[in-house]
């Protein structure tokens, strides 16, 4: 089953690949991704914060996010209006995710995020702490190396990988995630500073302005205010 992986992940590094004779073969950038990927084991803490544009066929916007937390134990992230007024506030951790929206004096819980994300408005079908890979170009959790399960469903179509070993465009579940401007940051990590995701009309364009990973973080959890209705999100659908 792993090889059958590894050829599938293999022939879609070949076909997007025009690479001239010098550049590193499809095997020895498949070996440098996975070397890359690994490194993402380093991250405890992360810390960033930037803009992101949101353009479909009925609106454009733009807005500013701050992402905070403990690696695969605890994720917030908080939007704001391109004047700094907070819009809503996201916090998964585990199986839970609570989602606070501050003019409307409310907030929404749920024990399946997965789904609680989406039926709040959420563009993408990843879960909070998903995206946050996605936004340090960690990609490994939609390569199951023990099996091929997301070739044979069609979930995964396009791998494209820089000279170094970095991501730089990955077709998941109809959405095309393309990576540039990698910078190192304080581990001695590449980290993309741009992004940008596409599916059928929607464009989401991220720009990553302040990068910071395995530092001090304190206070992370969400507190709501007295005066907030909290809603069971199961109860409201």
């Amino acid at each position: 089953m792993k090889t059958k992986f590894i050829t599938l992940l293999l022939g879609l590094i070949v076909l997007a690949s025009c690479a001239p004779p010098k550049l590193p073969s499809p095997e020895q950038k498949l070996e440098q991704f996975w070397q890359q990927q690994q490194k993402y084991k380093q991250i405890n803490t992360y810390y960033l914060q930037g803009s992101l544009s949101f353009k479909d066929q009925k609106q454009a916007s733009r807005l500013l996010y701050t992402c905070f937390g403990q690696k695969n134990k605890l994720t917030r992230v908080d939007f704001s209006s391109s004047l700094g007024q907070k819009i809503s506030l996201w916090q998964e951790s585990q199986n839970n995710l609570l989602v606070f929206f501050p003019y409307e004096r409310r907030a929404y819980q749920s024990n399946h995020p997965r789904t609680a994300i989406t039926t709040l408005g959420f563009p993408l079908p990843f879960t909070l702490t998903q995206s946050v890979k996605l936004l340090l170009g960690e990609v490994q959790f939609l390569l199951p190396l023990s099996s091929s399960e997301n070739f044979s469903k069609n979930l995964l179509t396009q791998l494209e990988i820089y000279p170094l070993g970095q991501i730089k465009r990955i077709n998941y579940q109809g959405y095309t995630i393309s990576y540039f401007n990698y910078v190192k940051t304080n581990i001695n990590l590449s980290i993309p500073k741009k992004i940008i995701i596409e599916k059928e009309g929607l464009k989401i364009t991220i720009y990553q302005k302040k990068i910071k990973l395995n530092l001090n973080l304190n206070n992370l959890e969400l507190k709501l205010p007295e005066d907030v209705n909290l809603f069971n999100l199961l109860e409201q659908e």
